[in-house]
């Protein structure tokens, strides 16, 4: 069926010519007769399939005939019709001998053939029925080789049994055995019986129960005492038992990591977190040194051991299989190669076959790895390779015997096989001598990285930093866990608590020591009932004789069962429950760091991705680079351990993890998210590593957040005031005291709408770009608009009682805490930081050119600041001088002259020209937008344009239309009729010329003289109040019309 199958034939032949059973240290002279058979795997590297390649594999058949030696031909079909004479068995007799042709093309070779020489071919079914000539197929006796068919009848029911089990553990959705095992093929699981029965037998005879670390490994007999097994025939139940568990571990050994997740919706659901601890823990899955590590301290094999590890993640580079070398203490005796870069099998020969020298590497073990990418299309280059490297290892074997040599070479395949293999030829479970397993990812599990375990048993806000952390420099302690009110959990439920607490000592002690390694299994839980339950409990008695495990096992688990669930339940810690109380933050603020790890240290990772989703405006593209620039600098590449929530990069951290426990809250689908990431096959597809979908999952849901909190952050280029050198000036300081403080910053995952592009700059409050001055100070003026309403319902619209109600509100607050927290040195400072920042936020300027705005705003700051100084009513309150005191007084103000701020910006919109000459010094009152209409009547006096020039009257009369509600509304509004006489009349002459001008100038010709007279009737007293204004006007009128009389009768 396929090659699987192979390693039963090997092992029926060592067992008549070979000698794998037999002890090869009791052997000093190895006998030709005795080898092992010589499998020779047609060459499928790219140059191999020349004549020169044919050449040497016939040489080396010829070899094995002359020596007696079986040979198995696999891929060879090029080789056939060499071997015509051969496969006839037309020998020729000559002096008691037997010889045969070997024909090379047109050469014919004889070639002496020893008694005990076999030549089998060995082809997959498929390739004998398409592209076997039928002659050939003739001449052979011929053979098809199943696994399971070579099983007696108690293995076969263990064979049902093993295949209903996968069916179980597998079958999920659209998700069948191959997706959960890699490389599983049809006769896999008869593969698997056949290998763990061998295995049995084996440790039964003592290969195996050296000592009890090997046992653990096995994971095997369970509650079974060793003695029933040797004493129970092979047909019975108990070895049924032992083979189906075994067989079980071997075939975990392949298994996908995501296979474990989609358990929940199997049937051995009940089992999911004792086979997963299994994969974990006993059998190392996590990582390649892990695997490694584990694998090389239990090897006793003289010839080394031979691993195959397949992954779905990116191979070793040399600088990591460098450092693998010095963590597994083979630092000077590794070796590696890419299997691709062979363009023969003799340069791949000629390469590896040193490391098998012990007169060149010495009496040290020694370590080669060979990598091979795109394992599933390069099935037959692999199996080449393998068989050449297990051919050298017996010649290793037979080398140290002579020699005398210590030492053994061990072989690792590393194979890629992108997760589209599933399907393919390959063959994920090779059999002995093979240990075959599948390592997800073969990268170190760091402390940034999510494991399978913690994903499946917390939600992302515990993955993106650890819940179970001390405090420094506190006595408080973070309230992470919240006490249920069911405290009688059942035993199942107690059991999966313990195995993730074991779960998290040990990625926390391989986090602090790579070299340290495996699980302390000192806590117990009755296991479930199950085959693989059972082994699990065999392989934490680490300790105890061989004979007594069983038990041991049984009274050590029921003594702490029970225990350890009460146990389990008084140590949960307490929710304390207290009031949310103002945060008084301080520019000194006591350093609190959290001794925490999770995903939280990949977030200077996430920067780019997070600031590309914020969307600048077409004039501010250039903030993008900026921004990401001052988040590199703010949020470190390798942040320690302990997080100092003291910081940007601290602060911000607690802000995610707060906004992440309040999605999971709402959003109730979010509970299984590692399940549903392990049931699309679009995301495993994309992701490769499972452990890269996980961590994918993770930054798709937290570059979203981090975005949005940099939106708001970002407002008016506020991270421009973050120092990322220095924390210790007070701008930085206040900074990160607003942000510090959450009931400031009140981050609400329920109000974020999690978007791809989030407006930047200015884009939170639809407000004109403008760089602030003061942090967050949008958040200070929302603040103070937001208790207007509260302070004037109880003080009404006297000044004085206003602005100290609205102080005493703010001071009540979070921000007004922080405002508070400001040193008097630098109240002035800060004041007018926010009065740049506040005047900017409510007065919008129109002005074309940005010095007209500047202008417009530095006056009004002026005017609000000298009011804010000088009023009685914004006296200090209890001789105490606060910023708070200072920006309450400014929104005092800014309502009570709200509307003359208005019309002053109205004004100056039409004719900004009013500016330039315009002194903003006020006493009491806001005598800006008076000054203003002062300069403005002076511009509009009509000097040039009574002249005889049409186009100047209209224009000058479009400015008087522009700016003549402007002028109107300064002039009536309270505070400015009592000071606005002078101004009053001087704008009646200037209507009173606009209404002559209309009327009369523009419509007939030659009256501009009557115009500039009109001009000089009403220059000395021009108030239309008075009679004798409306005389004087009556009278121009008259003699203008006499004059007008006269002229027309003249002509």
């Amino acid at each position: 069926e396929n090659y699987a199958a192979l390693e039963i034939l090997n092992h029926y032949l060592r067992d008549v010519v070979g000698t794998a059973s037999a002890d090869p240290a009791e052997k000093v002279e190895m006998r030709p007769e005795d080898m092992h058979p010589f499998i020779l795997f047609g060459s499928s590297f790219p140059k191999d399939k020349e004549y020169t390649q044919v050449c040497r594999n016939i040489n080396q058949i010829k070899i094995c005939m002359e020596t007696g030696r079986t040979v198995i031909l696999l891929n060879l079909e090029n080789l056939y019709e060499s071997l015509y004479d051969v496969l006839n068995q037309y020998y020729i007799y000559h002096g008691g001998s037997r010889y045969v042709d070997l024909g090379l093309q047109t050469h014919r070779v004889k070639c002496r053939v020893h008694e005990n020489f076999k030549l089998i071919l060995i082809a997959e079914k498929s390739t004998v029925y398409e592209k076997f000539p039928t002659p050939l197929i003739n001449r052979l006796e011929k053979h098809f080789v199943l696994t399971s068919s070579v099983l007696v009848d108690w293995q076969q029911e263990v064979l049902e049994q093993l295949q209903n089990w996968t069916h179980q553990f597998s079958c999920v959705s659209r998700f069948k055995e191959g997706n959960a095992f890699v490389g599983y093929q049809k006769d896999t699981p008869a593969a698997v019986v056949f290998q763990a029965t061998i295995q049995l037998q084996d440790m039964i005879k003592g290969e195996y129960f050296k000592d009890l670390e090997g046992l653990k490994q096995a994971s095997v007999l369970g509650n079974i005492p060793l003695e029933e097994l040797v004493e129970e025939e092979e047909n019975s139940d108990v070895w049924k038992q032992a083979v189906l568990q075994l067989s079980q571990c071997l075939l975990l050994q392949t298994a996908s990591p995501d296979a474990f997740v989609r358990l929940e919706n199997t049937p051995l659901a009940d089992q999911q977190a004792v086979l997963l601890k299994l994969y974990n823990d006993v059998q190392h899955h996590t990582s390649l040194e892990d695997f490694l590590q584990h694998h090389l301290s239990q090897s006793g094999l003289q010839g080394g051991l031979l691993l195959q590890v397949t992954t779905h993640s990116h191979l070793l580079s040399g600088e990591e299989v460098e450092q693998l070398g010095d963590v597994l203490g083979y630092r000077d005796h590794i070796s590696w190669f890419l299997l691709q870069e062979f363009d023969t099998e003799l340069d791949f020969f000629n390469k590896v076959s040193p490391a098998f020298q012990r007169d060149q590497v010495g009496s040290q073990d020694s370590l080669l790895i060979i990598q091979c990418d795109s394992g599933d299309s390069d099935g037959d280059l692999i199996a080449c390779a393998r068989y050449r490297i297990y051919d050298e290892g017996v010649k290793s074997i037979k080398q140290n015997i002579i020699l005398e040599c210590e030492g053994s070479t061990h072989v690792l395949f590393v194979i890629h096989l992108p997760q589209q293999s599933v399907g393919s030829s390959f063959v994920g479970f090779q059999g002995d001598p093979w240990v075959s397993a599948h390592i997800d990812d073969l990268r170190h599990i760091n402390s940034d990285t999510v494991t399978l375990s913690e994903a499946m048993n917390m939600p992302i806000s515990h993955l993106f930093i650890s819940p179970d952390s001390e405090l420094e420099g506190s006595h408080e302690s973070e309230q992470t866990f919240t006490e249920t009110a069911a405290t009688k959990e059942s035993l199942a439920e107690v059991e999966v608590e313990e195995m993730q607490a074991d779960e998290t000592m040990d990625d926390n002690i391989e986090t602090s020591d790579p070299h340290v390694h495996g699980s302390d299994m000192e806590h117990h839980v009755p296991p479930p009932e199950g085959p693989i339950e059972e082994s699990m409990e065999q392989g934490q008695a680490s300790e105890k004789p061989v004979e007594e495990m069983s038990q041991y096992l049984s009274e050590h688990v029921r003594e702490q069962a029970e225990p350890m669930m009460d146990s389990s339940i008084a140590e949960q810690p307490q929710l304390e429950t207290s009031d949310q109380q103002s945060a008084q933050p301080h520019f000194q603020p006591e350093p609190k760091t959290l001794k925490k790890s999770g995903y939280y240290l990949r977030l200077h990772g996430c920067i780019q991705a997070a600031a590309s989703r914020l969307q600048d405006s077409a004039k501010n593209k250039e903030r993008a680079t900026d921004r990401v620039k001052l988040l590199v600098e703010l949020i470190p590449r390798s942040p320690a351990v302990n997080l100092d929530e003291s910081t940007f990069h601290g602060t911000l951290v607690t802000h995610i993890h707060q906004l992440l426990k309040e999605r999971e809250s709402i959003r109730q689908d979010e509970k299984n998210w590692v399940l549903n990431e392990a049931l699309s096959a679009k995301k495993l597809q994309s992701g490769g590593t499972f452990r890269n979908v996980i961590a994918r999952k993770l930054r798709d849901v937290i570059i979203p957040i981090f975005a949005e909190i940099i939106a708001l952050i970002d407002h008016n280029y506020n991270l421009d005031l973050v120092d990322p050198k220095t924390h210790d000036t007070p701008v930085t300081q206040f900074w990160l005291a607003m942000f510090r403080n959450p009931q400031v910053m009140h981050f609400s995952y329920a109000d974020m709408s999690v978007r791809e592009q989030v407006p930047g700059v200015g884009g939170r409050l639809a407000e004109e770009e403008f760089r602030c001055q003061l942090p967050f100070s949008w958040l200070v003026r929302e603040a103070f608009e937001a208790q207007w309403d509260s302070a004037k319902s109880v003080a009404g619209n006297k000044t004085a009682q206003l602005y100290r109600q609205l102080y005493t509100l703010i001071s009540e607050t979070s921000i007004g805490s922080v405002l508070e927290s400001v040193d008097e040195v630098y109240c002035e400072e800060f004041f007018q930081r926010y009065l740049h920042d506040f005047v900017r936020s409510v007065h919008k300027c129109n002005h074309k050119i940005s010095d007209h705005t500047d202008m417009e705003y530095r006056l009004i700051e002026k005017a609000l600041s000298d009011l804010t100084h000088s009023t009685e009513d914004f006296a200090s309150i209890d001789g105490h001088e606060s910023l708070t005191r200072r920006i309450a007084a400014v929104h005092v103000i800014h309502h009570t002259y709200q509307s003359h701020l208005f019309w002053f910006g109205q004004l100056t919109s039409h004719m900004p020209g009013v500016m330039v000459t315009l002194d903003s010094d006020n006493s009491e009152k806001m005598l800006l937008p008076l000054y203003a209409v002062e300069r403005a009547l002076e511009m509009l006096k009509p000097q040039e344009p009574l002249k005889k020039d049409e186009s100047a009257l209209r224009d000058w009369l479009n400015r008087l239309r522009l700016s003549q509600n402007a002028i109107e509304s300064i002039m009536n509004l309270p505070f400015q009729r009592e000071t606005a006489g002078k101004a009053r009349l001087q704008w009646q002459l200037i209507r009173a010329l606009q209404m002559f001008v209309e009327q009369v100038v523009l419509k007939y010709e030659g009256m501009e003289v009557y115009a500039r007279r009109l001009e000089m009737y009403l220059m000395s007293d021009p108030d239309f109040l008075k009679a004798s204004t409306i005389n004087k006007v009556k009278k121009h009128l008259n003699s203008m019309d006499s004059e007008l009389e006269k002229k027309k009768l003249k002509g």
